[in-house]
């Protein structure tokens, strides 16, 4: 009896002891304090254990080595950007990696007019380089997978602020971009735009041209109206800022005013010299001057000149020799300014 009793008593202590070691291994607080961990596309289980351990991550490397092998997550690595929090135990922050439950970071894009520029600010928050989503961007094979030609792709990202997966590549994230374009043009707003002469395509350029004109929102819709009564009769658009595009592409340059030989620059982008719209957008219009063009004002403009009494605004008028009195006006304010 007594041996049993004693058998009895070690299988209770020897139970004990393991679940004692289960709950230090998997259950106890083993994270220091917060922390994000990345974790590279093709990382292997060394790799992991080797950020954790350049951070400092966990009070006990240890446990951590010996819970992932238990848990077979060394088999099972997954990409991310992991939010690991203080006091997590080795089970949670496992499951978390294992599962691919990472968090997801704000992309935010606006008031851009080049795929480099987006390149390079989609790099800072995402995994891959800036190059990288260059060369995805920028090839007419590219545009055309999406129904677009290289000189209107630009169209398809309309600016916002998206919740991307870091480890999102050029092609997800165009993809993403394709989805929220479909979104934004439904059936109503394509009848909008076939109600004044347009589809999205050509929507989208004129609206690139009203919010290079102007960045104020209350101004969009006359400016809009502006250049549709300027294309319903036929009239060259005559956009300063189509200009200052077709510059920066000849020189790499962006110029901070348009000079009268600049007028005259051999460019299909130059709605000096070439009737129509241009045949892409000048820069990636928002969704507000998209609305713009699709309602816009209803007035008998065809001439606008900065204010320089109300700086972002403008001087309209349907009479010419009326805006050559304004433009005469304004170009007297700006070279008192010295701007070059």
């Amino acid at each position: 009896m007594k041996f049993l009793i004693k058998v009895g008593a070690s299988a209770f202590f020897l139970l004990l002891a393991s679940f004692s070691m289960y709950l230090y291994i998997f259950d106890s607080p083993n994270v220091r304090s917060n922390h994000i961990l990345f974790i590279p596309t093709g990382a292997e289980f060394n790799q992991v254990l080797d950020s954790i351990r350049y951070q400092n991550m966990l009070k006990s490397n240890a446990t951590f080595h010996l819970a992932s092998r238990l848990m077979k997550y060394h088999k099972l690595v997954k990409p991310g950007r992991y939010e690991i929090t203080s006091e997590m135990s080795n089970k949670e922050v496992i499951s978390m990696l294992r599962s691919g439950m990472q968090a997801p970071v704000l992309i935010t894009f606006h008031n851009i007019s080049f795929f480099e520029e987006l390149s390079h600010l989609l790099s800072k928050k995402l995994e891959p380089d800036s190059g990288t989503f260059s060369r995805y961007f920028l090839t007419k094979e590219t545009a055309a997978k999406y129904g677009f030609t290289k000189e209107t792709f630009a169209l398809m990202f309309l600016p916002d602020t998206y919740q991307m997966f870091w480890n999102t590549n050029p092609e997800k994230f165009a993809e993403r971009m394709h989805k929220e374009y479909g979104k934004f043009w439904n059936e109503e707003r394509k009848s909008q735009a076939r109600k004044i002469g347009l589809d999205p395509i050509k929507a989208g350029i004129l609206a690139s041209i009203v919010e290079s004109e102007t960045k104020k929102a209350d101004e969009l819709p006359v400016v809009a109206g502006l250049y549709l009564n300027r294309l319903r009769k036929g009239m060259l658009l005559q956009a300063d800022p189509t200009v200052v595009f077709a510059t920066q592409l000849e020189r790499g340059v962006r110029s901070k005013r348009v000079y009268f030989k600049d007028l005259k620059i051999e460019s299909p982008y130059n709605t000096y010299i070439h009737k129509g719209l241009p045949p892409g957008p000048i820069s990636f219009p928002s969704k507000l001057a998209i609305e713009a063009v699709l309602n816009p004002s209803d007035h008998n403009f065809l001439y606008m000149c900065a204010d320089p009494e109300r700086p972002g605004y403008h001087l309209f008028t349907d009479d010419y020799r009326q805006h050559l009195r304004n433009a005469s006006r304004y170009h007297r304010w700006i070279s008192a300014q010295q701007i070059n």
